[in-house]
């Protein structure tokens, strides 16, 4: 919707329709701590401009035109919204808002990277009607509730999807000269259990360089490294953006070691030279995972346990009080950041999942969830769902 809005605000012609877009059905997706989030089911842009009447037959081919476009956005899939909690900011940063910026509209709270229908605010923040503003998100939002020692245990994976580089798998990759990158994606994973809330986030972007792959009708179109002389400054400016929100950046490249992939992989890793304090990693997922050996996952593990255990999770109690603090993030990517990054997620997720039941007491320091089918149950539930809409 995002870049619909932008292509309609630069050709459109002055004299035709203004539309507003409506929700026209939804669900409850759960609960965010005390709020509700809803996922748009349906949309439906409105029109608001008698003028529409009065078109000459040039501007109605143009409505037309304009028209189909909406109706794209209409279809959008994974939109989620709250009347009374800025879902755009995760657990740790909202807790660290200025008293006075949480008593603000939720737009004006809002990280404007995950605010998907942010262009199409824009008249409605021009013209200030604040209570008619509701920023939307789109990602995944999955959350499960089970009974662990007759105590309430509710696990929400929630994936906040960045709307600075928009584009379909091949036609968007890598990053533009500001250092924003395809694919973009903010992964929480919640755990609330006795008044006690956990976060714990990853994210995952694709490659920082400037690189493209031009679609043909080869099954896998060849990926080639566009030549810039702001090629080492475009990937600073992506990682001391990470750093400005997460903190210290430890990222895993999943990528081939071999043909074009490991062209692109070696590459990516000469540039991550000119950055020592950036830990990078890499990860020949297909070699030591192939044929479904997921569980060889461990051996990345081993090798960056003690970094991903000093960056820790957040952990909050039922005052508001940090107990915790999330101290980095992990940035993974493959090529798509879809699959094998969807995987090595998962596993990193299952084993802060583990971290943070036995420091909120749920389970103890000996115990882990694979040794509980409802635990293991209810996270492959949550991470099933993440993984379909997010691929």
């Amino acid at each position: 919707m995002t870049e619909i809005a932008r292509a309609n605000k630069k050709r459109k012609p002055p004299n035709t329709g203004s539309y507003v877009l409506v929700i026209t059905s939804r669900k409850d997706a759960g609960s965010y701590g005390a709020s509700t989030v809803y996922h748009a089911n349906s949309m439906k842009f409105l029109c608001c401009n008698e003028a529409i009447k009065h078109l000459t037959s040039e501007e109605k081919r143009d409505e037309a035109y304009f028209m189909s476009l909406l109706r794209i956005a209409e279809t959008t899939c994974g939109l989620y919204y709250s009347y009374d909690r800025d879902l755009t900011l995760n657990l740790q940063r909202a807790s660290k808002l200025a008293a006075g910026r949480v008593h603000k509209p939720l737009w004006k709270q809002a990280d404007p990277r995950f605010v998907w229908n942010r262009n199409l605010l824009e008249e409605l923040i021009e013209t200030k009607l604040d209570e008619f503003i509701t920023p939307l998100i789109q990602g995944s939002f999955q959350t499960e509730q089970f009974t662990l020692k007759d105590r309430l245990v509710r696990i929400t994976l929630f994936s906040r999807r960045c709307n600075r580089r928009l584009g379909t798998r091949m036609w968007r990759r890598g990053a533009n000269l500001e250092g924003a990158t395809a694919n973009f994606v903010e992964t929480e994973q919640l755990v609330e259990y006795e008044g006690l809330t956990s976060s714990f986030i990853q994210v995952r972007g694709s490659i920082p360089l400037l690189w493209e792959q031009i679609v043909d009708l080869s099954y896998k179109p060849r990926p080639s490294i566009i030549e810039h002389e702001e090629m080492t400054k475009v990937v600073e400016r992506h990682f001391h953006d990470l750093s400005q929100r997460y903190g210290d950046t430890m990222v895993i490249d999943l990528t081939d070691k071999q043909g074009d992939e490991g062209n692109l992989s070696n590459a990516f890793a000469a540039e991550m030279q000119n950055f020592p304090d950036i830990r990078y990693v890499h990860f020949d997922f297909h070699h030591i995972c192939g044929g479904g050996n997921f569980d060889n996952l461990q051996v990345l593990y081993d090798e960056i346990e003690e970094a991903i255990q000093k960056q820790g999770y957040f952990l909050m109690n039922s005052k508001g009080e940090i107990l915790l603090d999330q101290s980095g993030v992990v940035r993974s990517n493959c090529i798509d950041c879809l699959d094998r990054t969807n995987v090595t997620q998962s596993f990193l997720a299952r084993k802060s999942l583990d971290s943070q039941l036995q420091r909120m007491g749920a389970l103890s320091s000996a115990e882990s969830i694979s040794q509980s089918d409802i635990i293991n149950d209810k996270f492959k539930k949550c991470k099933c769902g993440l993984s379909m809409v997010m691929s």
